[in-house]
């Protein structure tokens, strides 16, 4: 494939993607404001928790595989040896949650109070932890294909019924208990995808249940360091949440949480982005073409700057619209956390060269001591200053996160492949834009001319830089 066309696969499977994440999390959006005016606080941080700990699970359960799958396209390149390696990851994954759930059981009694679960829902908990691991896999899979239809298909299938499970349940059966019915309504629909995920990929494979050694080995050497790493990933990511409900109550993890579906729209936006991103820079690190990743890498930061920078000038009309009085309050965590945001999005730049030379073990190292970093900060700061504290640690944090692993990447490849100094040059300048959007949060009409002035220049820059409409155009045809 020319390098033209494979530049116009990846602007309009990245234009797919992004169309795709917005569409899905626009329900989440939409049903929003129903969730947190039919849950109490309490109720909306409990079920928040219960998020993150599935979160880290899943990573646990899956082994953390799908990360393995960009490598294994590369090693197993027909179609029926990747197919095979996608079957020894099921394998793989079914027989670790296996064990897992039955010493968990075994344990329950000494973990019951300290994760505050019902038997009930810490079984479910387990096997919609795998279920989303199976998801996760399946994502990366269609992701190196460029399918961001099968993608979109498959996310608005669980987003749907999700949705619509859930709120039946909290208004009807679990009327009197709204935490347990968000459970469930979330948990019913992930197992019973992954269930089909599973069966699909194993009769698929020409090897089905059978044991295949060289994969097992493979993608355990490659993927067991990374289960640290996405265990710590969850850590900066969820753990803040758990402390705060720990240390200060589930109401407060309420109001955070609430505060973290604004950062959601950078996390999707980047997730979407990354999806892409991640393929194409893996072509271009083959063909040695370094010059152009640093080029598209730069334009990469600087787009997503531009966009941080809307959601935090409109963010109190986010928090107006979307929240009830009761969270009010977390307009104040969302400029730190939307940051922060973006320190982790500068992250996959220079890990994608740590996966690229299979350095798994560098990966879990650097992230590992940012989540133990975390651990420390948040709890000093939380029991000094409140909930507040978590939204600036997960801020600084994250800076050292990013600069840990573009040392670590320098250190692998041997020179940088990025820019440093335009990076920190294009955080700097969002840091004042979080400072502003606090300062005038009352001043709606100078904040929103900010936003059109931007919004006009970020198109301007995308058409010149990206030719996104043309790339669109081509995308609808």
């Amino acid at each position: 494939m020319n390098s033209k066309s494979s530049d116009k696969k990846y602007i309009k499977a990245g234009i797919g993607y992004t169309f795709a994440n917005y569409f899905i999390k626009g329900l989440s959006f939409i049903t929003l404001p129903i969730y947190v005016r039919l849950m109490s606080t309490t109720d909306y941080g409990n079920f928040n928790t219960y998020v993150a700990y599935e979160a880290m699970l899943s990573v646990v359960l899956g082994l953390a595989l799908h990360a393995s799958l960009k490598n294994a396209k590369i090693r197993y390149n027909s179609k029926s040896e990747f197919g095979n390696y996608m079957a020894a990851c099921i394998q793989m994954g079914i027989l670790s949650t296996a064990v897992i759930v039955v010493l968990a059981n075994m344990l329950y009694p000494m973990l019951a109070d300290l994760l505050d679960l019902t038997r009930f829902v810490f079984n479910i908990l387990l096997i919609q932890s795998y279920a989303a691991a199976l998801l996760t896999l399946y994502n990366s899979y269609v992701s190196l294909e460029y399918k961001y239809k099968s993608y979109f298909a498959v996310s608005l299938i669980n987003a749907v019924s999700t949705t619509g499970i859930s709120i039946f349940l909290i208004i009807t059966w679990f009327s009197g208990n709204r935490y347990i019915g968000r459970v469930i309504g979330n948990a019913v629909p992930a197992i019973i995808i992954g269930i089909c995920i599973a069966i699909y990929f194993l009769c698929e494979s020409k090897n089905g249940l059978k044991f295949d050694g060289e994969k097992w080995r493979f993608g355990l050497t490659f993927s067991l360091p990374l289960i640290f790493h996405g265990v710590s990933q969850v850590v900066l990511n969820q753990f803040d949440r758990i402390m705060i409900k720990s240390m200060t109550g589930a109401a407060n993890a309420g109001v955070y949480s609430f505060a973290y579906n604004i950062y959601n729209l950078v996390f999707v936006t980047s997730a979407s982005l990354q999806n892409v991103w991640g393929p194409w820079f893996y072509e271009k690190m083959i063909e040695r073409k370094h010059d152009l990743i640093r080029k598209k890498g730069n334009s990469f930061a600087f787009g997503m700057m531009l966009f941080i920078a809307e959601v935090l000038l409109m963010s109190p009309e986010l928090v107006g619209v979307l929240g009830t009085e009761d969270y009010a309050s977390s307009v104040f965590y969302i400029a730190p956390l939307v940051v922060s945001g973006y320190f982790a999005f500068l992250y996959n730049l220079p890990a994608q060269i740590e996966y690229y030379y299979e350095k798994t073990n560098y990966i879990a190292g650097g992230t590992c001591v940012a989540a133990i970093l975390n651990i420390i900060m948040n709890y000093f700061g939380i029991k000094q200053f409140g909930s507040i504290a978590a939204a600036y640690t997960t801020l600084i944090i994250y800076l050292v996160y990013f600069l840990i692993h573009y040392c670590l990447s320098v250190k692998i490849h041997g020179q940088q492949v990025f820019d440093l100094m335009k990076l920190m040059i294009y955080s700097g300048e969002l840091i004042i834009i979080a400072a502003l959007s606090l300062f005038l949060r009352e001043q709606i009409i100078i904040r929103w001319c900010a936003m059109l002035i931007l919004f006009v220049f970020g198109i301007l820059w995308g058409v010149k830089e990206f030719k996104v409409f043309s790339a669109f155009k081509r995308s609808t045809k």
